[in-house]
């Protein structure tokens, strides 16, 4: 039933509980209860009726609520342990709408995605890095913090690259791209082994790490409208990370090498605030475990983008990335763990 300004919903249900349902929720087995005999109820069938109302107080404001009569059947009833033969329940709620969405049926110039779309920032980056090397005699693995240990710089700037291409409205082709490289000097405070070699305290150790990133995945969009966009996307993960550790002095020197791809599958996402602003997400994940290899990969993005013009626009978001790679082959022996995360800043152009 609607009214001018709300409407009002009556229905009736049926519910149908198993025996078994009824069984763990209302019988009772041999002693479990002292004092009460067994009970072994059998199925049933509920009956509720519902009353669902909203009213708009304001054109933003609306007032919502419902209430619930159920009454029970006597399977349920019959149990020692049921005191009463009807349920009540109900709620209420408050709802503000200051429609920033746009609308499914937009109003505006008709929907059209850009066919190319292109990106480019600079993430203020925090990370994390372990270089794990196995001694190639056997033994354990040394596990070495490059930011505590080595004093590589745990801050930097990354250069981010993305471009996207869409057809046929639902589909799309996303590649991507960031570098992340440091160097530092530092004078060790206390012996440290690394691999086959012992670097002793005093020297100064140069220490050069370098991580190239590269993604090519393909996506496809479950729901696409003026609104809204949501689906899923698979693709290749190529990653190639090296740590370099150098003492000029003694000539020592310890490299760690980890060159692999890894197959990612994830679900992107982005909704409309108004006519030029969008709130997009991307989740990235997988495992794998195979030949010479094992990896973990854990992706994530949130951010906001504004189009100034139908081909500029930029954006302010949030990265996270969690990397784990191992080679315990012989030629290409050592871990890398790699965290960085950070807010982003990017520009975006498309046509």
């Amino acid at each position: 039933m609607e009214f001018v300004r709300g409407w009002a919903v009556p229905s009736i249900r049926f519910i149908r509980n198993s025996a078994e349902r009824n069984r763990y929720y209302y019988g009772i087995s041999g002693d479990e209860v002292p004092g009460i005999n067994p009970y072994d109820p059998g199925s049933s069938s509920n009956v509720i009726l519902d009353l669902n109302v909203g009213w708009a107080i304001t054109d933003k404001w609306l007032l919502s609520g419902s209430i619930s009569h159920e009454w029970l059947a006597s399977a349920i009833t019959d149990s020692p342990i049921v005191t009463r033969d009807t349920l009540l329940s109900g709620s209420i709620g408050i709802a503000y709408n200051n429609d920033i969405f746009r609308g499914h049926a937009y109003e505006g110039d008709s929907f059209k995605l850009p066919g190319f779309e292109i990106r480019a920032g600079i993430y203020k980056n925090n990370t994390d890095s372990k270089v794990i090397r196995l001694p190639t005699g056997g033994g354990p693995a040394e596990k070495i913090d490059l930011e505590d240990v080595l004093g590589v710089n745990r801050k930097d700037d990354v250069l981010h690259l993305e471009g996207i291409v869409r057809f046929a409205h639902f589909h799309r082709i996303q590649v991507s791209y960031f570098e992340l490289g440091r160097e530092s000097s530092t004078t060790l405070l206390q012996d440290i082994e690394i691999g086959d070699e012992i670097f002793p305290a005093g020297t100064t150790v140069d220490v050069d790490t370098s991580l190239e990133t590269w993604r090519l995945a393909y996506g496809f969009s479950l729901m696409n409208d003026a609104q809204k966009e949501l689906g899923v996307l698979v693709g290749i993960h190529h990653t190639d990370v090296e740590s370099r550790i150098l003492a000029s002095a003694t000539g020592q020197r310890v490299e760690s090498k980890v060159d692999t791809p890894l197959p990612v599958i994830g679900v992107f996402g982005s909704v409309a605030l108004g006519e030029k602003t969008d709130l997009g997400a991307r989740l990235e994940f997988f495992r794998m475990e195979f030949d010479r290899y094992e990896g973990s990969l854990n992706a994530f993005y949130l951010g906001v983008n504004h189009s100034f013009t139908d081909a500029i626009g930029a954006g302010i978001g949030y990265n996270y990335y969690a990397m784990n790679l191992d080679s315990p082959d012989e030629g290409l022996r050592g871990s890398v763990e790699i965290r960085h995360h950070g807010p982003v800043v990017f520009a975006s152009f498309t046509f």
